[in-house]
């Protein structure tokens, strides 16, 4: 191999190993943004907090509940407009970002402030990245496990 070609090689590898780091630092910022905006979502959510919730959930958002029901955005605000008495804890996140489409995962454990009951729940968070701005744009909920009598 030449010595030229293999400058040229040396130069294209350099060019995508820089491309690939500069795309990381976005992915990154991308990653903390979503997981703060879970956390954000369980705290309006039990909050009742409307207000912010209007802000996360997209017009569009379509959620399949841990008790197999499909709500609209609608029916998640009218759900919680109240605060609740129970708290929650958010685990095990990931994040997968494809362009300005994400998908974060985890588990939601849930507890009654007495304590009298707990639920654990897998989810799937589907979120769209529209004027620079993450949205929710689908929720899909399983039941991994509960105790006590759940509401």
């Amino acid at each position: 191999m030449s010595f030229t070609a293999r400058i040229f090689i040396f130069v294209i590898l350099v060019a995508f190993a820089a491309s690939a780091f500069a795309r990381e630092p976005h992915a990154q910022s991308d990653r903390a943004a979503l997981i703060h905006l879970e956390h954000v979502w369980q705290q309006a959510a039990l909050a009742g907090n409307n207000k912010a919730l209007e802000k996360i959930l997209d017009a569009r958002f379509m959620d399949t509940s841990w008790r197999n029901k499909l709500r609209t955005k609608a029916e998640m605000l009218s759900a919680s407009s109240a605060p609740r008495n129970r708290s929650a804890k958010l685990s095990d996140l990931q994040v997968r970002l494809f362009g300005n489409t994400a998908i974060v995962t985890g588990m939601n454990t849930v507890r009654g402030t007495d304590n009298s009951w707990r639920v654990s729940i897998r989810f799937t968070d589907v979120f769209l990245k529209k004027h620079g701005r993450w949205r929710a744009i689908g929720a899909q909920e399983s039941l991994v496990k509960a105790s006590g009598k759940t509401r």
